[in-house]
Parts: C-alpha cells; structure tokens; sequence
C-alpha cells in the first residue's frame, strides 16, 4: 500500500500505516489499519493505492479512501459541559416549582364538614322522635317526610277534636264525642308547635280519639258551616270530621311507611346507639338515689325546710326522712334537699357521692357501648334487610300482577322499569348496610 503521489503534501501527510506491505494466502483475511494524526486542526483527504503480485482485475487501479478530522483542543469544554448541566438542573427545578405552585394555589382548607350523624344529634325534631320512639316495635326511623305528615295529622286531629267539644253556639244543648287526655288539658293550645312530642303513639291515640268521638256524635256539623237568611257571602267551607279522619289515617300511613328504612347508614347507627343509650340510662335516677343515699350525712335532720326568700323569690322547700321507708327516690330526694342546706364544711360527703354516681353512669355507658356493638346495630340491620326484602317482593308481584294489577298491558317497558327499581332497591339496601347481606 502506497500513498498516491498527487497526495503527497505536507498537509496530506497526516495518515500512516505500520505494515505497508505482506503477503496473503488464498482465502486469508487480513485487517488494515491507519493512524491518523495532525498537529493542526483541519479536515483531510487521503487516498492510498493498492499495489498486488500478480496484478489482479487485470490491471484495474485498485484505491482507498481516506478522511480524517482534526480538532484543536478546547479549553472551556469541562467548564461549558458543567453549565450546560446547572442550566438544565434550574431549568426542571423552576418548572417543576411552577407547577406545584398552580396546583398549590387551587387547594385551600375546606370548611370543617358537619358528619351525617351530627345532624340527628343537633336537629331537636330528629331527638324527640328518637327520644319518644326508642321503644316503638316496628321501628320508624326519623325523616323530614314523616315527621311533618305525622305532625300534621297529630294537629288536624286535635284540632278537630277542640271543635267538637267547643259548646254549641247560642247555649244550644250538643253532644261531643270523647277524645284523649292530652286534649283535656285546660288551657293547654294543643295544635302549637310544642303540642305534640314527636310521638307516633300519640298521633295514633288522638286519631283512634277522634274516631270515638265521629261514632258517639255521628250528626255533628261545624258551626261555621251554618248560613244565615239573607246573606251573600258563601261560608268557606271546613271538612267534616269524617274527612279529616280519613285524610290522617293516610297520612300517617304514608309516614309510616317513609320511616321503616332510613335516610343512611348514619341514620342506622344513630338510631342503634339512641336505643343502647335509652335503655342502659333508664336507671340514671335509681342509681343517683342509691349514691346519694350510700353517701349522705352520717346523722341527717329529720326534716329540711327552706324559707322562701323576701318578696316571695321562691316557695318553701320541705324534704323529710324516714328511716322506714325504702323508696330509693324518695331517699334522693330527701338527700338532695339535705345536701342544699349543709354548709361548704360539711359537704365533703358530695365529693364520695359524684364519685360513686361518676362510676355507675361510666359503667351505664360502658355497657351501652357494648349493647351497641353486639346486639343493637345487627337487630337494626336485620329489620332494615327484612323491610327492604319485603319491598322487593312488592316490586316482583307489581311486575307479575300477583297484587291484583294487571302486568301484562305495558309489556317491555313494565319489564324494564320493575328491573330499574328493583335495582334501585338493591343499591339502597347496599348502600344501608354497607355490605351485600349474607
């Protein structure tokens, strides 16, 4: 291998080759190679001439190109590489810093959220109903819906009742049907907001009240319904008792149907735990009555009489003590009547009696908490699984035609919509119990 001479210059000479010249066997391959080196920094071109013994490809001109590139040295490179790679760093850091900033200034603190439960705790119409119902068999379950058809029966009743017995106009001799206790309190406005209690039996009585009241005086009218000679005016017509009968009974059929399930899971619980804490509390005043018995004075007066104060601020107060008798109620208040007339140096002995009343009522609560868990929320379920696998069946025999009506008139349609709500059930009752049922 020699170089080609129109390539022999000084700025050409930059390619050498350590073995220029040798010998091949037929079929041998061998590897050819060349240094490139230059001391200036430039591009160069170089071609090598192959030369063979004994001539092959009959004298053809065999050559070799070559290229090589020559780079002066940069002294700045390390530095430039070492900027390059800061720039690129801050570059994702500010993007990176920017864009957790845009997302930072959407997310502000929300508002402390009230849980559904605290609702049944702090709506004084959700407490009367759980309160006067916790012992109801069936269970009703509070809601808006059926609270308000409740009251508003329990008021249309009463008031119908108040009309009946109201004396005929003119001294005119009347009969007036009977109709419950509550309605017989003198002076008591019994259709006020405070009339009713939250009680479903209540309601119940006055309807089953006004009831007794149509039978005893079948011919009854309201007195405003009566026309006068000669008058123009059309008197606004009142429904009958009979009416407005019929009309609560509905209602409070509509309620008592809304008030078998529950609005949610948290209805659910607040109920289990309402009854838990009715029934391990029953005994709050029994047990503050034997504390206080356990722990009164060692010699208590026979009797306590506390003077009403100048301008008759309060009335007398006299609590006596009989050895005899067994009353724990009795006993409280006996006790508590002495414990208002002792003196601060004396009534250490109310110290051991919070103290022992404090650790009856923990253990009310203690076996409130476990009456919830064991046996409370699993009765609540089960009435809730029951009810709602009641309304299925209603669904399937509306669908069928088994509860009288006719199933076969709407065709897919009656199909499709019998599926959507029992669909619609089945996610209500998962939704309930927070589980499919077993």
């Amino acid at each position: 291998l020699n170089p080609k001479p129109s390539t022999l210059n000084p700025r050409a000479n930059a390619f050498y080759l350590a073995v220029p010249e040798g010998s091949l066997l037929p079929g041998e391959i061998r590897d050819v190679v060349w240094t490139f080196k230059s001391k200036a920094p430039g591009l160069f071109l170089d071609k090598w001439r192959l030369e063979t013994k004994p001539v092959l490809r009959g004298g053809a001109a065999l050559s070799v190109s070559l290229r090589g590139t020559a780079m002066s040295e940069d002294a700045n490179s390390y530095p430039r590489r070492m900027l390059a790679a800061e720039m690129a760093h801050r570059e994702m850091v500010h993007k990176v810093t920017s864009a957790v900033d845009r997302v930072l200034q959407r997310v502000s603190t929300p508002e402390p959220m009230r849980s559904r439960l605290s609702k049944h705790l702090t709506n004084p119409d959700a407490a009367r109903w759980a309160a006067e119902n916790a012992v109801r068999r069936p269970r009703v379950f509070y809601s808006e819906e059926a609270y308000s058809a409740v009251r508003g029966a329990y008021d249309d009743v009463v008031a119908m009742a108040v009309r009946m017995r109201a004396p005929p106009p003119n001294g005119a001799p009347g009969k007036s049907g009977t109709i419950s206790e509550a309605s017989d309190r003198e002076g008591e406005p019994l259709t006020s907001p405070e009339a009713w209690n939250g009680s479903v039996a209540a309601a119940e009585v006055e309807v089953e009240a006004l009831a007794k009241a149509i039978a005893g005086n079948p011919d009854w009218t309201a007195p405003e319904l009566a026309t006068t000679e000669g008058s123009e005016e059309t008197p606004t017509p009142i429904p009958t008792p009979a009416e407005v009968l019929e009309n609560c009974r509905q209602r409070l059929a509509v309620a008592m149907t809304a008030a078998a399930l529950p609005a949610s899971r948290s209805a659910i619980l607040a109920s289990a735990m309402g009854e838990a804490l009715t029934s391990a509390l029953d005994g709050v005043d029994a047990a503050a009555a034997e504390a206080m018995a356990a722990h009164r004075l060692p010699n208590p007066p026979s009797s306590v009489v506390v003077e009403s104060g100048e301008d008759g601020a309060a009335p007398a107060l006299t609590a006596a003590t009989d050895q005899d008798e067994k009353d724990p109620a009795a006993e409280g208040e006996a006790a508590t009547a002495i414990a208002d007339s002792v003196t601060d140096a004396d009534s250490s002995w109310r110290e051991a009696y919070l103290e022992a009343f404090s650790g009856m009522v923990s253990e009310m609560l203690g076996a409130a908490v476990d009456d919830f868990e064991s046996t409370r929320v699993v009765e609540v379920d089960e009435v809730v699984t029951e009810e709602c696998e009641r309304r299925l069946r209603g669904i399937e025999a509306r669908g069928s035609g088994e509860d009288g009506s006719v199933g076969g008139g709407g065709g897919e349609v009656v199909k499709d919509q019998r599926d959507w709500d029992a669909f619609t059930m089945l996610r209500l009752r998962k939704a309930l119990l927070g589980h499919e049922p077993a």
